[in-house]
């Protein structure tokens, strides 16, 4: 599950991170994803009066601009790191019941569709500032 903090203004997953602060809130997927995105055009992310991330215009130097950017490139490493952490995950689960012959014919099609998802994570390039169009993360099997 995704978290964000207003006090820290940083994102946790409560699946990857052990500590996460307590005014963390929960926020939805597509909600984590759009700030990204939003990030990597360049705007910033602060937070609401209620402690939601939000994503707001700057008026930037030159300077600015290129931190921006350097920052983009290294969320959308970060990004890809942890969706591939998380394909990793299911993939080995689904692969250990395989191979002890112990999976459902509905692990074994999810074992093919987060492979074919984890190689698709893996020929993106996110060594870029763009908006990558990132592929849909499979259903969760487990």
């Amino acid at each position: 599950m995704k978290k964000f903090s207003a006090l820290e203004n940083a994102f946790y997953d409560t699946d990857i991170n052990t500590e996460i602060p307590n005014d963390a809130i929960d926020i939805s997927e597509d909600l984590w994803r759009s700030m990204l995105n939003g990030q990597a055009e360049g705007k910033v992310i602060t937070s609401t009066k209620k402690g939601e991330p939000l994503l707001i215009e700057r008026i930037l130097s030159d300077d600015d601009k290129e931190a921006i950017q350097m920052k983009a490139v290294e969320s959308n490493i970060a990004l890809k790191k942890s969706l591939l952490d998380e394909a990793t995950q299911y993939r080995d689960i689904l692969q250990d019941a395989v191979d002890e012959g112990i999976a459902t014919d509905e692990e074994k099609a999810a074992l093919s569709v987060w492979k074919k998802y984890r190689v698709t994570l893996s020929r993106i390039d996110a060594n870029t500032a763009d908006v990558i169009d990132w592929p849909e993360i499979p259903a969760n099997t487990n």
